[in-house]
């Protein structure tokens, strides 16, 4: 059975599953590597009762992959990942009740794990500045899917110039900046801005917004992208437009860049760190800034290949080999009980990673 403790290998176990968004990424990446057992939620990942019920029993370790870590995790070393703190910091998508219960149980998970991975330095200061300084953490960066090859990808999804948004129109996704931003900047123009993804319960209230700023016709709801759409949406788009007010990481950065297309972000949290020196950061809350930034993009074709090259160099810094070697690290050196220590003297127990 994977995860047992044969051959030299840790008794681990990844809990609870999380089958939606970006945890859902994590999960699958780093366990093509690590190969170890994934136990589903019997709950609602956030109910009392996913919270009451404990840890998963007979396991030396519960690599917990969100801020979700149980009440009773009996002797188990408990590994927490924590990506965002999005209904802490950027508030708005939870109501009152909602948003006290996470803050409740971001605050137990922090106390409670062994040892927190952030997937950015920005999420380790953001936690740190809600809940006090962590006592055993580790800054692991997520990596990107290996793009699918140049002649897999369609041709233009459309027969006009766009730029791409890609993600949940959440309220810190800066949906109003985006819209407002292209109807300040690309009037006169054939360019319109598409959304992709799944249709949101908000979507309502951006067609609205667009139509009141004149731009109604000009914006485009994709829906669902199969993930050769979506490498033919990024490939052919002007651009990728990213000034999200928060993030804790930010894949949709590296995706546009694996698929050629140049980015626009924002500079706060989380965003200069994934994107370097290889995307336009602009200001989320200057809606001319955001104009700026898609003009010089739709206008200068030296811009773009420049964004493209650095782009395609940006990438090198993130594998989810690497992200994975680093979690069995951790997992070795928290069983072994040589946080601290050099290297050299950590236990030869290992965790078996493909490759």
């Amino acid at each position: 059975m994977r995860g047992q403790n044969t051959d030299g290998r840790i008794n681990a176990v990844i809990y609870p599953e999380i089958t939606q968004d970006g945890i859902r990424t994590y999960i699958r990446n780093i366990n093509k590597f690590l190969d170890l057992p994934v136990m589903p939620c019997r709950s609602h990942i956030l109910s009392p009762r996913q919270f009451l019920g404990g840890v998963p029993k007979g396991f030396d370790l519960v690599h917990v992959p969100n801020f979700l870590v149980p009440l009773n995790s009996g002797n188990a070393k408990i590994v927490c990942t924590i990506q965002d703190i999005i209904p802490i910091v950027a508030r708005g998508n939870l109501n009152m009740l909602q948003e006290q219960y996470v803050h409740f149980r971001i605050r137990w998970s922090v106390k409670k794990a062994d040892h927190l991975i952030f997937t950015s330095e920005s999420t380790l200061r953001d936690v740190e500045m809600v809940f006090g300084k962590v006592k055993s953490y580790s800054v692991i960066p997520l990596g990107v899917d290996d793009p699918i090859s140049s002649d897999q990808i369609p041709g233009s999804p459309y027969p006009f110039p766009y730029f791409f948004s890609v993600g949940r129109r959440r309220k810190h996704k800066n949906i109003e900046g985006i819209l407002r931003a292209f109807a300040q900047a690309m009037q006169g123009t054939e360019a319109r801005i598409v959304f992709g993804g799944k249709e949101d319960i908000h979507d309502a209230d951006w067609r609205r917004l667009a139509q009141n700023l004149g731009i109604g016709d000009r914006v485009r709801f994709s829906g669902f992208l199969t993930r050769e759409e979506l490498a033919a949406h990024y490939h052919h788009a002007l651009g990728l437009v990213f000034p999200s007010l928060y993030e804790g990481f930010g894949l949709p950065i590296l995706e546009a860049m694996s698929y050629g297309c140049p980015v626009i972000a924002s500079n706060l949290s989380s965003m200069p760190e994934v994107a370097g020196e290889a995307a336009l950061l602009v200001d989320p809350h200057d809606h001319k800034a955001i104009a700026g930034a898609m003009v010089r993009m739709a206008r200068e074709n030296d811009l773009r290949e420049k964004l493209i090259e650095k782009g395609h160099a940006n990438l090198k810094r993130f594998s989810w080999e690497t992200t994975a070697r680093r979690t069995a690290e951790v997992y070795n050196r928290l069983l072994a009980g040589s946080f601290g220590k050099k290297p050299e003297t950590l236990s030869a127990r290992k965790v078996t990673v493909y490759g």
